[in-house]
């Protein structure tokens, strides 16, 4: 069983980003079947900062919230979100929700 890694990192702001599709804009997400698991590096967070991300997956033609965590730059320097089955239009995204955008680096695992 092969392990894939998508890595990348973007300056986050209060729209939502979508890391698997590389957009501000919730698109179709990613349809391949797999095991997936979302690594998240808050290095550059200071305090007074504050994220939000979220694992998306498509349930019956709708996208659903599978987990979503809230961190806060004086306490949280990175994210692990647990491995989630997923087929069917999933994606990671992070958005701001105080203080000042900042480059977030991040790492998401698959296998099928």
């Amino acid at each position: 069983m092969a392990i894939s890694k998508t890595d990348g990192s973007v300056s986050i702001s209060t729209t939502e980003y979508f890391m698997m599709a590389a957009s501000t804009t919730a698109g179709a997400g990613q349809t391949t079947d797999c095991v997936m698991q979302a690594f998240i590096d808050l290095e550059n967070m200071v305090a007074g900062d504050r994220y939000e991300f979220t694992v998306y997956e498509t349930v019956n033609s709708t996208r659903k919230a599978l987990a979503r965590v809230e961190v806060d730059g004086a306490r949280d320097k990175h994210v692990v979100f647990p491995a989630f089955i997923v087929t069917d239009g999933w994606d990671v995204s992070g958005k701001r929700l105080a203080g000042s955008d900042r480059t977030i680096k991040w790492s998401i695992r698959t296998t099928s």
